[in-house]
């Protein structure tokens, strides 16, 4: 892996950050935001270009991205941007639910109240923050933020890295719908509401509620692309 070391400002002094990380980050939010759609192909030379990088770190962002089903190498074509099909948005949802389930159940009981203050934060901003064009990438990001901080909590490594890629491509596919004109609704509060019953201490409830949570972002995309939602659910 590229081990160059940049600089790069943040609101609390300077941290460090990869090139091979930063343009990572430069493709990965060139894919959600639909610069680069579903089908469309990722040329080195060009993202090279683009991330003022060189291909090495470049190739290294397509073989991770690859890893995370938000990229497919084709044969005499390269890589290119995953194109969702109801097949894949189906395993994905089994992923998440398994995943997403499984660390609310953990949380509600070993979570405390100072380790909780965090998820309030991000979930105080994600309930407050109204779904419109300007604010598609904050609400991406921060509901990215609050689940993968709900598989970090729990202190086990294997839920965060499958809680990531499940979650970014549900990204992918919540841009696509934003594009189409069509908006996933989340109940009122639905976050703060979810720390609070996580905190109650009730597996059996916590679990309840993210399942179904869960349900209400897929079901609208299965619908949408004319098939069924898993029958196990």
């Amino acid at each position: 892996m590229t081990n160059t070391i940049e600089e790069k400002s943040a609101g609390d002094g300077s941290v460090f950050i990869t090139t091979a990380e930063r343009v990572y980050n430069s493709i990965l939010k060139m894919i959600l935001t639909g610069e680069f759609p579903p089908g469309s192909r990722l040329p080195r030379r060009k993202l090279a270009e683009r991330t003022q990088s060189s291909q090495i770190p470049v190739l290294e962002a397509m073989k991770r991205l690859e890893q995370e089903g938000l990229v497919e190498y084709r044969p005499q074509w390269g890589c290119v941007v995953t194109v969702p099909t109801a097949q894949k948005v189906k395993d994905m949802y089994v992923l998440r639910e398994a995943v997403e389930c499984q660390a609310a159940r953990i949380l509600a009981i070993t979570l405390t109240r100072e380790k909780a203050q965090g998820l309030y934060e991000i979930a105080r901003k994600l309930d407050e923050t109204p779904y419109t064009e300007d604010t598609q990438q904050i609400i991406y990001d921060t509901h990215y933020k609050f689940h993968l901080l709900l598989a970090k909590l729990t202190g086990h490594e294997t839920l965060v890295k499958s809680l990531r890629q499940a979650n970014l491509f549900w990204l992918l596919m919540s841009s696509v719908q934003w594009r189409r004109g069509s908006k996933a609704e989340v109940q009122k509060d639905w976050h703060r509401r979810l720390v609070d019953v996580i905190l109650k201490g009730d597996p059996l409830e916590a679990d309840s509620m993210m399942r179904e949570h869960i349900q209400d972002a897929y079901v609208p995309i299965l619908k949408q692309m004319g098939d069924d939602f898993p029958s196990h659910a």
